[in-house]
């Protein structure tokens, strides 16, 4: 069964989570027999090979429409043991389609997206495709473009899960209560991560991880306030006799959050840039504690039992804290001093810190249960004759 994966890519690292995630799960599945596809957006041909996947002959975009079409066409006309030497796909050789979009359908970004992919899976219905959205955050859909588009995009699709109450509220808001409407945990929860090699700066250290959404999708005052909100943090670590360290969770934007951070030190801290996404959840995993405002990057710590410390643009952070009964450790970067050095010493000193990690430790077990039903589920549907 060829199954493509769809919304994923290599520049966010929680995007290639995503990824890593459904790949973990799919080469476990004897019965399915899957290959999996992805797209020619958001990764290069040899990210495709290292990653194990084929190469989709697709490309979402509006200005480039014809990619797809004339691809599909021209690899018509190779003998498919060809095709399949050389890791090509076609669109209507594949199956079913596993959506790992995070966050994109919501007012916050606007109709365009939803509306491509609107298109996409109608075209994919019409090859008898099976549509999977798996667990993101959705919504508002306040606008008509956006309700609209959705809308038939839910009815297109033949499993919907809502990674958080909101988002799953949403959805019934716009669709009505239907059974394939579904609410379950991220995902990436299950993933296994790889401890890197080598010079461990990052090692019971603590590590904080910047977004530069945080200065696009917040107030004024906030956008004004992160980076001296994240100098005062590190700051402050440093005044305790830690080594923190900044990590780059996406390889474009936040490379220059970080630097601007480290701009405004006066002592310099390491930024560690690592390409494998399995290896930034091993780093998490090692570190003393995550002051994050990406939310995988919150996941990999909050999944290995790392106290947090979050920001966040949207209400996908808050469910997630209150998925891991810590909803304290979400914090506007506007928060008084006099109150942000009680929560970063709770999280580094004893008692508390072991009641947090084992508090940790409990939601987890749970989300992941959650999760291995929720994959299960996606199985059965892909093996039935639906």
């Amino acid at each position: 069964m060829i199954i493509e994966i769809k919304g994923v890519n290599f520049v966010n690292k929680g995007a290639e989570l995503m990824l890593r995630a459904a790949l973990q799960q799919l080469n476990s599945w004897e019965e399915v027999g899957a290959t999996a596809a992805i797209g020619l957006k958001g990764s290069s041909f040899k990210q495709r090979r290292q990653a194990g996947v084929a190469h989709l002959a697709w490309l979402d975009s509006r200005k480039l429409f014809f990619v797809g079409p004339l691809l599909n066409g021209v690899l018509g006309l190779l003998p498919p043991a060809l095709r399949q030497r050389w890791g090509w796909v076609r669109l209507p050789e594949v199956e079913a389609i596993l959506d790992a979009s995070g966050f994109a359908y919501s007012d916050q970004f606007g109709p365009v997206y939803p509306e491509l992919m609107r298109s996409y899976y109608r075209r994919a219905k019409q090859y008898g495709q099976k549509i999977v959205l798996l667990p993101q955050a959705f919504g508002p859909f306040t606008h008509t473009r956006m309700a609209e588009a959705m809308q038939e995009i839910v009815q297109l699709a033949d499993l919907v899960y809502a990674r958080d109450p909101l988002s799953y509220d949403h959805l019934v808001t716009l669709n009505g209560r239907q059974p394939h409407i579904k609410l379950a945990p991220d995902f990436t929860n299950l993933v296994q991560p790889i401890i890197p090699q080598g010079e461990a700066v990052w090692h019971r250290q603590p590590c904080i991880i910047p977004n530069e959404r945080m200065l696009a999708k917040t107030a004024a005052d906030v956008q004004a306030n992160y980076i001296p909100f994240l100098i005062q943090i590190v700051e402050y670590l440093q005044a305790k006799g830690l080594r923190p360290f900044l990590l780059v969770h996406e390889t474009q934007a936040d490379l220059a959050v970080c630097q601007a951070i480290t701009a405004g030190l006066a002592m310099a801290v390491p930024i560690v840039r690592e390409p494998d996404a399995l290896k930034i959840k091993g780093i998490i995993g090692q570190s003393l504690i995550t002051v994050s405002s990406r939310y995988h990057g919150l996941i990999s710590s909050l999944a290995q039992g790392v106290p947090v410390l979050a920001t966040g643009w949207s209400h996908k952070y808050q469910m997630l804290l209150e998925d891991y009964n810590c909803p304290e450790s979400l914090v506007s970067p506007l928060i008084a001093t006099s109150d942000l050095a009680p929560l970063l010493d709770s999280m580094i000193e004893e008692p508390y810190r072991t009641q947090l990690i084992t508090r940790l430790n409990n939601a987890n077990e749970q989300l992941q249960w959650s999760t291995s039903a929720m994959w299960a589920d996606v199985k059965t549907m892909l093996l039935s004759d639906k």
